[in-house]
């Protein structure tokens, strides 16, 4: 019981995050005026073209997904096929559930002036970030250190915030699809790091950029801080998407339900 307390207590947290998210960028004046506030003044000022964006956003979701490919082989060529089986759970279930909810929801007219339908959440951003997770966790346990699960958030954050970058998305439909995925992956993928102190090195970074993402909404400059905040909030979705998942101590293969060493003698 112990095993399973922590996972789906992450996993109820993030789910009531991504509740908050819609309660309150989708559902009153003034978060849906912040949600296109931080969508305008994060991206569109800036002297990058758009185009650039547009190649990220469309490329990566392929890239990502043949190099999710071949490690499936790899993965099912030495029998891991329940960890394979979770990963595809994690990529449909992301998917589906937020294409569905997309088109079930409404969004009252609250005086956002970006799109007059509901863009929430973004099923493109879910699919990119279930890819990249499932990227991570059937890598070999050597490439799933703390600075590789940073380095794999940072591509989360670039390839989700694309959605935001070329207008396709409100940095609430982005957030709130990252979220949903770090609450799948939490309880697909419980044997993960376990423990406060397993937790700390993606946890601090996270809060961290929560507390920064908070402090550059609020301030009266909130044009210049557009892309800042934007890409605060991204980071510490993607840092607890990410940073949940993997092998703990070796513990892979018993949780695969293939005999470890120890057994085998």
């Amino acid at each position: 019981m112990r095993a399973w307390a922590m996972p789906v207590a992450r996993a109820w947290g993030c789910l009531a995050a991504v509740a908050a998210v819609f309660v309150v960028a989708v559902w009153t004046p003034v978060g849906q005026r912040i949600d296109s506030a931080l969508m305008g003044a994060g991206f569109a000022p800036l002297t990058v073209p758009m185009e650039p964006w547009q190649l990220v956003r469309r490329g990566s979701l392929m890239v990502v997904a043949a190099l999710v490919g071949v490690e499936a082989i790899v993965a099912l060529a030495r029998r891991r096929w329940g960890l394979v089986l979770r990963c595809a759970m994690l990529v449909g279930c992301a998917t589906l559930v937020t294409t569905a909810l997309r088109r079930v929801l409404t969004r009252p007219e609250l005086g956002d002036p970006t799109y007059p339908f509901n863009t929430w959440p973004s099923g493109h951003a879910a699919a990119s970030a279930a890819l990249i997770v499932s990227a991570f966790v059937l890598a070999p346990p050597r490439w799933q250190g703390v600075r590789i699960r940073r380095l794999t958030a940072v591509t989360l954050v670039v390839v989700a915030g694309s959605s935001i970058a070329t207008l396709a998305h409100r940095p609430s439909d982005v957030i709130a699809a990252v979220l949903w995925v770090a609450a799948l992956s939490a309880v697909l993928f419980p044997n993960g790091p376990v423990g406060w102190r397993a937790l700390q090195p993606d946890l601090r970074p996270a809060a961290f950029c929560v507390a920064l993402a908070a402090v550059a909404t609020s301030l009266p400059w909130l044009y210049q801080l557009g892309l800042l905040a934007n890409g605060a909030w991204l980071a510490a979705a993607a840092l607890v998407a990410v940073g949940w998942t993997g092998p703990r101590n070796g513990r892979s293969a018993v949780a695969e339900g293939r005999p470890s060493r120890a057994r085998s003698r």
